[in-house]
């Protein structure tokens, strides 16, 4: 009995840190989508000074998150800007996406 209540709490963790990270990993694709959004929209879609400051805000509280959550961030950013090359081949996007860990201060010197 112990066996099987012990592999009923494992599942159950287990379907609980599956959800989560998928979660995760739906947020970190929002907050993708939202530079590229800023980043790419021409000026009569988002002003571009309005578009600095969000980039920047968001930036800011990416670099608060914590290691699993820029592990996340940074894993997306790879998958995200992959299949973006392997799709439409926009190579200017796909490196936008894959450079958002080190343009953010996520990855390099400033992490």
């Amino acid at each position: 009995m112990a066996g099987k209540a012990c592999h009923a709490f494992a599942s159950t963790t287990w379907f609980g840190l599956t959800q989560a990270l998928d979660l995760m990993e739906s947020l970190c694709r929002s907050i993708v989508a939202a530079f590229v959004f800023l980043d790419f929209s021409d000026g009569d879609v988002i002003d571009a000074d309005a578009a600095v400051r969000a980039s920047e805000a968001m930036a800011a509280e990416l670099q608060s998150a914590s290691q699993e959550e820029r592990a996340a961030f940074i894993r997306t950013c790879e998958r995200e800007a992959a299949a973006i090359r392997s799709t439409s081949g926009d190579a200017r996007m796909a490196r936008f996406i894959a450079e958002l860990p080190l343009t953010t201060g996520l990855v390099g010197d400033g992490a």
